[in-house]
């Protein structure tokens, strides 16, 4: 993998974990929390430990020269030591010998016991809400385990040693004094002295004793793991949400989609100036001051469609978007504001004859407009409407003036033009396709510098791509965050069939870091020249 591809992922990854950091955080203070107030509120459990020790005196052996009791594999033992520690009868010998209420049943599932073969060590381990109980029954368990193993070895011993007698019994003197006989009698003793040697195989070689801390809940470990646990979760959920998220969130990935480079970064404007009718869902129309942020992206956009018009005339440009509120009728109006500061002749065509928004921005009447004109009804004269720029510009702000291409300086009561919709026709598309269409805009591109189309989403009609085909240029507008690939890359592949000469995109809701374009704010003494 080249440097450029971990360049791409180390930004995923960032850019995944800044905007869903929440997530992660979330999960991981959740988590926390729960295992915090689960181990806070459990009751306080105590553990204590005794300890046997599996014995190899071998007396057997030593006595008879063989083995009574076979304990040559000792894991074997430990094993099955284990198990008869927790037998329904040694849990009867530590109810009996602790004289406590508790039953067997309970006494067996307040024991764990682990064996150690490398020890030869039996580990008798009881947990109780009192540190004294649980030394207690640690140590009855390996008490009456030891006494229980003890009792059946000497029971076993007891059986041999009846057998003998019982033989010796049935002996007559003679037989008693033959050789045969002075061994059974030997061996009767023998097996006597064994037997009270027993000591059950097992001796106590570490007592418990009473905790002076609980061992549970350890609410510091349980904390610390759980926010772990939760903090993978929260990244594991986070970079899903991010998989499955189909937004465009950045530049560079519309710019891919859309085979155009982005030309202007409008950012999110919040309750800054906004003047009567000049907001709305879609954004901000006009500007508060001569060095906010909203108008410098507009000059950047005004500026870099200068570079389009080089051997190649660039006099209608049609705006549209994807789907509706992504900021296109914001962007054709906020564009010939700033045309217009530069002395450029401006002229504005609402051609989304469904469901116009102009004449609501600019603050106009659309009962005459472009489907009067293309129907025959109505002259240019009557339908088109001059708005003056001062209008969309604070008091503080009206002495701007503009600087035209080297000449000299003039007045802000410059002028743009606009065509509003008109009545609502039944066959948008089929006017907007028509010679008449056509021959307005090669008429209105020999009065005006700009003309600037407003037409309905590509996906939503067909309006857009009928018109597209007479036009110089075709800039779209983005909302970040809510267009997505699928839907930038269907409008980009329909304007594309529809021999459309897509320049750019307009890129909407760009946030900033705070100072981003406060290093800016020194420039605002130059602001008189736009």
């Amino acid at each position: 993998m080249d440097k450029n591809s971990h360049d791409i992922d180390l930004k995923h990854v960032i850019s995944t974990l800044r905007e869903r950091w929440w997530i992660v955080v979330g999960c991981t203070v959740l988590a926390a929390l729960v295992a915090f107030t689960y181990s806070f509120t459990r009751e306080p459990m105590y553990s204590a430990t005794a300890k046997i020790m599996r014995e190899s005196a071998n007396l057997d052996q030593a006595l008879f020269g063989a083995r009574v009791f076979d304990s040559s594999d000792q894991e074997r033992v430990l094993r099955t030591g284990v198990i008869l520690v927790k037998t329904d009868t040694v849990a009867n010998m530590v109810q009996q010998h602790l004289e406590t209420s508790r039953s067997p049943a309970q006494l067996l599932r307040m024991v764990s016991v682990t064996p150690s073969a490398a020890t030869n060590m039996i580990s008798i381990a009881a947990v109780s809400p009192n540190p004294k109980e649980a030394a207690e029954i640690a140590n009855a368990f390996a008490e009456q385990f030891i006494l229980s193993r003890q009792a059946a070895d000497r029971g076993t011993l007891a059986a041999a040693r009846g057998k003998i007698e019982s033989e010796l019994n049935s002996m007559s003197e003679a037989e008693l004094s033959s050789d045969r006989g002075r061994t059974l009698m030997q061996k009767y003793e023998e097996l006597g002295i064994l037997e009270s040697l027993q000591t059950g195989g097992f001796a106590m070689v570490q007592s418990a004793t009473a905790p002076l801390e609980p061992s549970s809940p350890r609410t510091g470990m349980n904390t610390g793991v759980a926010g772990v646990a939760g903090l993978v979760i929260g990244l594991v959920v986070a970079f899903l949400l991010q998989l499955l998220d189909r937004r465009i969130k950045d530049e560079d990935s519309l710019e891919v989609i859309v085979g155009a480079p982005v030309l202007a970064r409008v950012p999110r404007v919040g309750n800054h100036w906004k003047r009567r009718h000049h907001s709305s869902g879609e954004g901000v129309v006009g500007f508060a001051d001569p060095g906010t942020p909203l108008l410098e992206a507009f000059r950047s956009l005004r500026s870099n469609l200068q570079f389009f018009e080089v051997g190649r005339p660039l006099n209608t440009i049609m705006v549209t978007s994807a789907l509706p509120r992504e900021g296109k009728s914001v962007t054709t109006v906020n564009l010939a504001l700033a045309l217009a500061l530069s002395g450029s002749r401006v002229f504005i065509v609402e051609a989304d004859l469904r469901r116009p928004r102009l004449h609501r921005y600019l603050d106009i009447s659309p009962d005459l407009g472009l489907s009067n004109y293309l129907a025959g009804t109505a002259k240019l004269t009557a339908v088109t409407q001059k708005i003056q720029s001062t209008r969309f510009f604070p008091p503080s702000a009206q002495h701007l003036r503009v600087n035209s291409g080297g000449r000299n300086h003039v007045s802000v009561a410059n002028h743009f033009t606009c065509m509003p919709s008109g009545p609502l026709p039944p066959n948008p598309a089929e006017l907007l396709g028509s010679s008449q269409m056509v021959d307005l805009l090669t008429h209105l591109s020999g009065v005006a510098d700009y003309v600037l189309i407003d037409v309905p989403p590509v996906l939503a009609v067909s309006d857009a791509l009928v018109l597209a085909p007479h036009v110089d240029a075709v800039l779209v507008t983005v909302r970040l965050y809510s267009t997505t690939h699928d839907m930038a890359r269907e409008m980009s592949n329909l304007l594309s069939r529809a021999g459309a000469r897509v320049i750019g995109a307009v890129v909407q809701d760009v946030s900033r870091p705070r100072g981003y374009y406060h290093r800016y704010e020194g420039y605002g003494e130059y602001s008189p020249v736009v």
